[in-house]
């Protein structure tokens, strides 16, 4: 039993301590912004009410006269941008970066990208499921159709957009430099979405909202975190 109890402790405190302590961080980041987050929520409300009736329109343009190898490249950057082919494979290798350097900074940021591309790309189908949206590739009336695990009835918000986002948001805040070129790169993810008839413009917008906002929550907890960390004597307030 002290066998069992010894590895269930080492593994608690390796892999599931750290996940635990660094959301409970970014938890308190968020109750700080809690009036700016009802902000930011009303107004991107809004802006999705604006745009929705403008999506067909910018979708074609998208779309309009692209050769194959746009669609090629549109294939693959969505290939490469999905939570499993994307997120995870940059978490690993910045992870072992850091495991490499043990550098606390680093270890963080890897763990940022994992826990803030997974809350945002887990609200994004939680939402998208109850909205019902029909994707672009549908060629369905749009509309709001409900609860609904259908593939072609899951546009709103793009999942795609929100995790891509959230891991480049939550590196430019703990690893700014390789953080600008995942945000280039994230931009790219959504527009292959709607070149590949996927999601609407608002669809992608709302999503890479999303997932902006839980990076930087993440990012800045993370950075909070690596800082105390390496100097607990001036460790700083989670308070923003």
């Amino acid at each position: 039993m002290s066998t069992v109890k010894a590895v269930n402790t080492t593994f608690w405190q390796r892999s599931l301590r750290p996940a635990w302590e660094l959301s409970v961080a970014a938890a308190r980041v968020l109750a700080a912004w809690r009036y700016r987050m009802v902000i930011v929520a009303l107004a991107l409300v809004t802006l999705a009410l604006i745009t929705v009736t403008y999506d067909a329109a910018w979708i074609a343009v998208v779309q309009a006269g692209n050769p194959r190898w746009v669609r090629k490249l549109a294939q693959a950057l969505s290939f490469w941008g999905d939570f499993p082919t994307g997120t995870l494979i940059l978490v690993v290798a910045v992870a072992l970066w850091g495991w490499l350097r043990q550098s606390p900074r680093l270890k963080q940021a890897a763990l940022a990208c994992l826990l803030a591309a997974s809350v945002a790309g887990l609200s994004a189908n939680v939402v998208r499921s109850a909205v019902g949206r029909p994707r672009p590739m549908a060629k369905l009336p749009d509309g709001a159709y409900g609860p609904t695990l259908e593939y072609r009835l899951l546009g709103f918000p793009s999942a795609h957009a929100a995790t891509s986002f959230g891991t480049g948001a939550a590196l430019v805040v703990t690893v700014p430099p390789l953080g600008v070129a995942a945000l280039i790169g994230a931009g790219g993810v959504a527009w292959s979405r709607m070149v590949l008839n996927r999601h609407h413009p608002t669809d992608v917008a709302i999503g890479g909202s999303l997932g902006i906002v839980m990076g930087l929550v993440f990012g800045i907890a993370a950075r909070r975190r690596s800082a105390a960390l390496v100097n607990p004597a001036k460790a700083v307030s989670a308070e923003p």
